[in-house]
């Protein structure tokens, strides 16, 4: 049986127009695949840096595999976070990755997107979209 250990970090994000910002992960694979140890879910601390500039979490991952066959490769998900005044939580954006296949030190790049409602609901203020336009995190 193959095994995969995964040892690293999740740095951080940029270009968010938001502030104190945190982000909620999961790794995901597929039925071949089984956890041995680790978290394969977990979220960073809260993050304020100034607006444009590196959301720093450094938050560790450290997960080990083993599988039968290649099918179902992990991947990283990520769901982004604005905390507002009020404590409230606002999600902001997705990113998704797929675990290097290679064995060495990766930096992996995972571009955020986020969905972005209709006209008449930004005018209506309202959260129920009536339908979706999908967007880079970083444009309005």
């Amino acid at each position: 049986m193959a095994e995969l250990h995964l040892i690293g970090q999740i740095i951080g994000g940029t270009e968010f127009t938001e502030k104190s910002i945190f982000c909620r992960w999961q790794l995901s694979s597929g039925n071949n695949w089984r956890v041995l140890e680790g978290s394969t879910e977990g979220q960073t601390q809260l993050d304020t840096p100034q607006i444009g500039s590196l959301t720093s979490w450094n938050h560790p991952l450290d997960v080990h595999w083993a599988t039968r066959g290649l099918q179902g490769w992990p991947q990283i998900h990520f769901q982004i976070y604005h905390l507002d005044a009020y404590s409230r939580t606002n999600l902001i954006g997705y990113a998704s990755a797929s675990i290097p296949t290679r064995p060495g030190i990766h930096y992996v790049d995972a571009p955020a997107w986020r969905p972005l409602g209709a006209f008449l609901n930004i005018y209506r203020r309202t959260d129920a979209p009536l339908y979706w336009r999908w967007n880079r995190a970083n444009r309005r």
